[in-house]
């Protein structure tokens, strides 16, 4: 096991877990199993994934083909995301170090999230990779619905375009109040003006003030696009383009032309980015914050706005 045994806890009871043999165990009796050293903590009663997905290593959200990954790495992407780099080395600088290192847990963390390498590689921070899919990062499978850790144990949360994928992006914001620490810090990311790209597992999106609502159990650090309406631009034009077939292969090559005839448009984000009108039309938002026992009230969450519309009607 991993340095993360001493935290783990039963995601349907709470109750503290004991490894026996290879699987692990509550106090009441409830198991979870460990497959190559990956603890599977998934609540079958509550969670849309099951054990047996994952040991019988079933496909649950996406494909971690080597081969795949590598195609989809040679097709440009449709937007620039100029702000996940920035923003988590800001993390870093504010936390407090000691004797033990700083405990970062990733939600949805299988791969690298976009801008995240140095952070994830930092040799000052323990980090907890959690996903519902085997990744090469992949550390202990499990639902954002339900974290399998105590509470108050974390000093970070990243969470990087994931929260339009789960079905109660509420619930999964709650847990991550739970598991971090007082005045512990969130990072997210969530996609704003995109079209669905994960399939069936891809349910919301969320404004400036809709993100902001969603952490309204946080004080705010920073928020800000992490793409702007350029990027949002390119997504919409190969979207309408796919829009005209339903065969796949003729909608593949329709992707394909309409990513290389628009990626481009992502590069105009840079010269718009410090503009206020930016966060309506932004591909995606973040949003920085730290744990708070205050709620914030709506009517402030009004008055925080800061779009275009504060010195326009367009």
């Amino acid at each position: 096991m991993n340095t993360f045994e001493d935290i783990l806890i039963c995601p349907k009871t709470g109750e503290k877990l004991n490894l026996e043999g290879s699987k692990l165990i509550s106090k009441s009796g409830i198991t979870y199993p460990i497959v190559n050293g990956i603890p599977i903590l998934i609540d079958d009663d509550q969670s849309i994934f099951k054990q047996v997905d994952f040991t019988s290593y079933n496909r649950t959200f996406f494909s971690n083909s080597p081969f795949k990954r590598a195609i989809f790495n040679l097709i440009p992407t449709l937007g620039l995301n100029y702000a996940s780099k920035r923003n988590l080395k800001k993390v870093e600088q504010l936390l407090v170090y000691s004797d033990q290192k700083p405990r970062v847990l990733t939600v949805g963390g299988s791969i690298e999230g976009e801008g995240a390498q140095a952070f994830l590689n930092s040799p000052y921070l323990d980090i907890i990779d959690t996903d519902v899919t085997f990744g090469p990062r992949t550390k202990i499978i499990c639902d954002g619905h339900s974290l399998p850790f105590m509470d108050s144990s974390m000093d970070v949360v990243v969470i990087q375009a994931v929260l339009e994928h789960v079905l109660d992006p509420v619930q999964c914001v709650k847990e991550i109040h739970r598991v971090l620490k007082p005045n512990g810090i969130v990072y997210s990311e969530i996609p704003f003006m995109q079209q669905v790209h994960g399939k069936a597992f891809d349910f919301t999106r969320f404004s400036f003030l809709g993100q902001r609502r969603l952490f309204r159990n946080f004080e705010l650090i920073d928020m800000g696009p992490t793409a702007g309406p350029g990027s949002s631009l390119s997504w919409a034009y190969v979207y309408f383009l796919m829009g005209f077939s339903n065969n796949f292969y003729i909608r593949v090559a329709l992707r394909l032309f309409g990513t290389y005839t628009s990626f481009y448009l992502k590069y105009f984000d840079l010269l718009t980015k410090n503009k206020a009108s930016t966060l309506d039309g932004a591909s995606g938002i973040y949003f920085l914050g730290r744990k708070s026992e205050i709620i914030l009230d709506d009517t402030a969450l009004i008055a925080s706005y800061k779009g275009g519309f504060r010195s326009y009607f367009a």
